[in-house]
């Protein structure tokens, strides 16, 4: 019982326990309003347009951050391979006294050399140094390819960038892996020149006739311009090998025929290459003779074309190799998918990013191990 006396006009309560009362509604009538217990509404044809929409456009502002995104993991990658590249060298040299040789007896490169020195001493072991690497002119010769054939199809992670289209093995039937790093043989576009970059030939396989001077051996301390001002090792996108396979501009060499070729100075053999097409109206490889495809084609291989480079033009420019004997002359610059320029390792082992608009005379003083040129530090 409450202990309040109820006021007049108010209902007395119960002693019982409070209970709530509906209100009293006619059989089959809902209390509550007719909206509460009405069928769900879907979205309309207008609606459904305006989410889809800005989905895409969601999608369409993120797209290009994810890729870019992509690129640049791919971009730091590649940075650490140059940087693994430089470190190897160092670590070479402290032990054997000299730089890798540019191009050892039988075509072998400073990959090979390297490959102790960058976790890879099981595949160096079963190269055979006694017979040819993997070059073009020596695939008649069957029994020496197979010789090296188990180091040739190892696919080594350092020696490949993560950005390069042209990845996949050559189509010749040994299966050799590509490389996307070159080394720097100096500022000359002629064999028969004494190169005066890091590396180069060892060997005189000119003959009597066209004598190519083999480049001395070549210490860290023989560089006079200064480690810091000279490159040691660079970007080279791979050729395609295939016909049918993707190509770009930067990816491919002109093989010049023996009409067409102007190589005694290097203007003449730069508008020679000028005239040449890099690919026909459907973006593949020219069949007409004149393409030259096997640029990096095989880490082992160490002949002019494959896995060297020059500073006589700016990275991504044209890429031209007379095939002639042994490629006796190639302007063959630093080239890569990355966007306005190419990553480069200096001999002192830092690496930089070199824009394709870098001034030519700059670049190629810095090929040069010994040529006294004065840089600045932002000149590049």
């Amino acid at each position: 019982m409450s202990l309040f006396p109820p006021q007049d006009g108010q209902p007395r309560l119960a002693s019982s326990p409070a209970v709530a009362v509906l209100p009293q509604t006619r059989a089959g009538h809902c209390p509550f309003p007719h909206w509460a217990s009405g069928p769900s509404r879907g979205f309309t044809l207008i609606e459904l347009l305006v989410v889809i929409a800005i989905i895409a456009v969601l999608i369409a502002l993120l797209l290009p951050a994810v890729q870019s995104a992509r690129e640049a993991a791919r971009r730091a990658q590649c940075v650490n391979n140059l940087k693994q590249l430089g470190l190897a060298t160092h670590n070479y040299e402290s032990v054997n006294g000299s730089l890798p040789m540019g191009e050892a007896p039988g075509v072998v490169s400073p990959h090979v050399a390297l490959l102790p020195f960058v976790e890879q001493k099981a595949i160096y072991d079963s190269a055979n140094f006694n017979l040819p690497g993997a070059t073009l002119f020596s695939l008649t010769f069957v029994s020496n390819e197979l010789a090296n054939v188990t180091a040739g199809r190892a696919y080594i992670n350092t020696f490949v960038c993560p950005s390069e289209i042209n990845r996949a093995r050559d189509n010749f039937g040994f299966g050799y892996w590509a490389t996307t790093y070159a080394w720097n043989a100096g500022r000359y576009h002629q064999k028969y020149r004494l190169w005066d970059g890091v590396v180069g030939r060892r060997v005189n396989t000119g003959g009597t006739t066209n004598p190519i001077p083999a480049v001395p051996i070549v210490r860290f301390s023989d560089i006079s311009d200064g480690l810091s001002n000279t490159l040691l090792v660079g970007e080279s996108a791979a050729g395609s090998i295939n016909n049918g396979a993707q190509i770009t501009k930067v990816s491919e060499c002109y093989g010049m025929s023996t009409a067409g070729r102007d190589t005694s100075t290097v203007d003449a053999m730069i508008n020679s290459c000028d005239t040449y097409d890099y690919k026909d109206t459907k973006g593949l490889a020219n069949n007409n003779g004149l393409d030259w495809r096997y640029k990096g084609y095989s880490w082992m291989d160490s002949s002019i074309g494959r896995n060297w480079f020059n500073t006589v033009l700016p990275p991504n420019k044209v890429c031209c190799a007379y095939t002639g004997t042994d490629m006796t002359a190639a302007i063959k610059p630093l080239s890569s998918y990355h966007s306005g320029g190419v990553n480069v390792a200096l001999a002192d082992g830092s690496v930089k990013y070199f824009k394709e608009s870098i001034d030519r005379r700059v670049l190629m003083s810095l090929g040069t191990r010994s040529g006294g040129e004065i840089l600045s530090a932002d000149s590049y």
